[in-house]
């Protein structure tokens, strides 16, 4: 009777075993082993600092000289024209032969004759742009269509006391004269150079003509020492044939 009891609890513990044996292989199977997926570490981004660009070098400019005060023996003078006449023209008229006007005006049926360009004419006077001229034609020309310049002309020149230098220059149509005065005193030294034209005649204040040999001549340049103090005039004559001048002039 015993074995009998003894065979159901036996076979209990059998399958309570065998049921253990499966959940143990279930477990495994359900529960896959977790592999570890290595972290990769930031790859910070490497920064490039910005390069200075280079600045081409700055080509400096020659210094300007300094600006120097001329000395004394070149102050400069002033040239004060007193009077301009002008006696003659030459006729220069793009539309040529110029009309010679019985008056000063373009009124109709009043031209009394023309003009070639190129002929010289005698001036009388002057008005609103108009000269009246006697020579060839007697009648009014149009200044404007004519070349023309001071005849006869007087200047003065003026300056501070002390050594000076100035230049003159200037142009006469035909025949005419171009004076121009100055003060200086006994023992100043005059130098005159011309770069165009004829020297001017140099008159003491007597009168005296002091460089008539260099006139003569045609020397460009003359130096003479001043005997006298007054009023010294350099004039320019001019005959008939007219000439353009430029004259430098120095008084020490």
């Amino acid at each position: 009777m015993k074995r009998l009891r003894m065979f159901p609890v036996a076979i209990a513990l059998m399958a309570m075993a065998l049921v253990g044996c499966d959940e143990v292989d279930s477990g495994s199977s359900a529960s896959p082993e977790l592999t570890a997926t290595p972290t990769l570490a930031p790859t910070s981004a490497t920064t490039h600092s910005p390069q200075p660009t280079a600045t081409p070098p700055v080509k400096e400019s020659p210094a300007s000289p300094a600006a120097t005060t001329p000395p004394n023996s070149l102050k400069a003078a002033t040239i004060e024209t007193l009077s301009c006449e002008i006696t003659m023209a030459r006729v220069n008229d793009p539309d040529g032969p110029l009309n010679v006007r019985s008056q000063p005006d373009t009124t109709a049926n009043n031209v009394v004759g023309t003009l070639e360009n190129g002929t010289m004419v005698t001036v009388a006077s002057e008005q609103n742009g108009w000269l009246q001229i006697t020579n060839p034609v007697a009648g009014w020309i149009s200044q404007s269509r004519t070349e023309s310049s001071c005849s006869q002309k007087v200047a003065r020149v003026n300056f501070t006391p002390g050594s000076v230098a100035f230049k003159l220059s200037d142009r006469i149509l035909g025949s005419g004269s171009h004076r121009y005065s100055f003060a200086a005193t006994s023992g100043q030294t005059l130098t005159i150079t011309a770069h165009e034209g004829p020297l001017p005649i140099v008159l003491a204040p007597n009168g005296g003509e002091l460089n008539a040999d260099s006139t003569l001549n045609g020397a460009s340049t003359w130096t003479g020492s001043l005997n006298a103090s007054g009023e010294y005039i350099l004039d320019y004559p001019s005959n008939f044939r007219g000439f353009t001048y430029e004259t430098s002039v120095e008084l020490k």
